[in-house]
């Protein structure tokens, strides 16, 4: 994770500067913060959906590969890569479906 990308964020939003009553202040920054944290996800982590049909597709044509003449050792080293992050891109689409029930 980028971190400093992140605290940016915070501190530009601090250098907002909005007139009116302290709950419309704080509710503009806090609309503004979101917005650019939006942005910030996904150049992060990008669209989770896109990058796990991709792997999808890369896992099923290194099996196909495999049932038909077999796999090197460094296409088996790439499935297993991709497996893995696969796994843990399902891990954070579960995490952000948890977060998103929530807010409903």
């Amino acid at each position: 994770m980028n971190l400093r990308a992140f605290l940016s964020l915070s501190v530009s939003g601090g250098e907002l500067q909005i007139p009116g009553f302290a709950s419309f202040v704080v509710a503009s920054k806090l609309k503004f913060i979101k917005e650019k944290l939006k942005v910030w996800n996904k150049e992060i982590f990008g669209d989770i959906k896109v990058r796990k049909f991709k792997l999808l597709e890369a896992i099923n044509s290194l099996d196909s590969k495999e049932g038909d003449s077999g796999l090197s050792s460094e296409e088996l080293e790439q499935r297993a890569e991709a497996k893995a992050e696969w796994a843990k891109l399902s891990y954070l689409e579960e995490i952000s479906w948890r977060q998103k029930s929530r807010v409903l």
